[in-house]
């Protein structure tokens, strides 16, 4: 099924390198998927990351459908 693992956070700022959805994994079976590299950190705080960089704190908001993300955001 490949290599998964639940991800671990690390303030102030957190990264991923090759990607993808459980469900990609499991549905896809040509070999031009692109995983993702992403990294999830607001510039502009004190802390600073590997590359020297200012981070700030950063809030991801997560949930379903319907679960009031934009309501939260609205307030």
């Amino acid at each position: 099924d490949g290599p998964m693992v639940r991800p671990e956070i690390i303030l102030p700022g957190d990264g991923s390198q090759g990607s993808r959805h459980p469900c990609v994994t499991k549905t896809f079976f040509g070999d031009d998927f692109i995983p993702n590299d992403i990294f999830i950190a607001c510039p502009g705080g004190e802390e600073d990351d590997d590359d020297g960089k200012a981070l700030a704190p950063c809030v991801l908001v997560t949930g379903p459908n319907m679960g009031g993300k934009s309501t939260l955001m609205r307030q």
